[in-house]
């Protein structure tokens, strides 16, 4: 996934303008230019606006991070195969999460070329899903897309850890989540935390809820 040029940098060279790159899948850097999507950002009124043939998606500017000096941002992006939209709607129940920018298959520009034969991409008929999504939960940003659209997500060999401030939150976020899915490790005290648990959620997803000690 290529990230989102410095904003900073896309104001002083494009008058306001700024571009994001999304890659629908992951893919070899050499493949990365034949599936990719370019999104071309337009700041008006202290907002930005999605400029992307008929689409227009209305974000807050802090949806571009600057990135000062030597400093690396690094965002979990989650693939839910054709359940991403579904998944939202979970998170804003489930954490109160917050959609930030959202665009659909068939809001990306046409493409300049047909792609080659068997470059990633989504399935036929995958134009009303999710090519990208930015969604806040908490203090961080989570980037997700339905990417090939298979209709199977499959999260293999990571979790994400949410840290929150007391034991009644844990409680409340951990049985949320885990409507659905499955527990791993009951909430409970440990050598380490006041409460933790590990679960997944109806999408697959491994979630680790935390309260830290005080």
């Amino acid at each position: 996934m290529a990230n989102a040029v410095r904003a900073k940098d896309a104001v002083a060279m494009m008058r306001n303008y700024a571009e994001y790159v999304v890659i629908c899948c992951a893919v070899p850097p050499a493949q990365e230019a034949r599936v990719r999507a370019t999104v071309c950002f337009r700041r008006i009124g202290g907002q930005w606006l999605a400029m992307a043939g008929r689409a227009r998606a209305r974000i807050g500017a802090d949806a571009f991070q600057p990135l000062k000096g030597d400093k690396m941002l690094v965002q979990p992006y989650l693939f839910f195969e054709g359940r991403c939209e579904e998944a939202a709607e979970f998170y804003k129940r489930t954490l109160g999460a917050e959609v930030i920018m959202m665009m659909r298959f068939k809001e990306a520009p046409p493409p300049e070329s047909p792609p080659p034969a068997g470059a990633c991409g989504p399935a036929a008929g995958s134009e009303e899903k999710i090519m990208h999504m930015s969604m806040r939960i908490g203090e961080t940003t989570v980037m997700l897309s339905d990417g090939r659209c298979t209709g199977k997500p499959d999260f293999q060999g990571f979790s994400l850890s949410v840290t929150v401030p007391d034991i009644p939150t844990a409680d409340r976020v951990f049985n949320a989540l885990a409507e659905g899915g499955q527990v791993l490790m009951p909430l409970g005290k440990t050598f380490y935390s006041p409460r933790f648990g590990m679960t997944t959620d109806r999408f697959g997803m491994s979630w680790m809820i935390i309260v830290l000690e005080s």
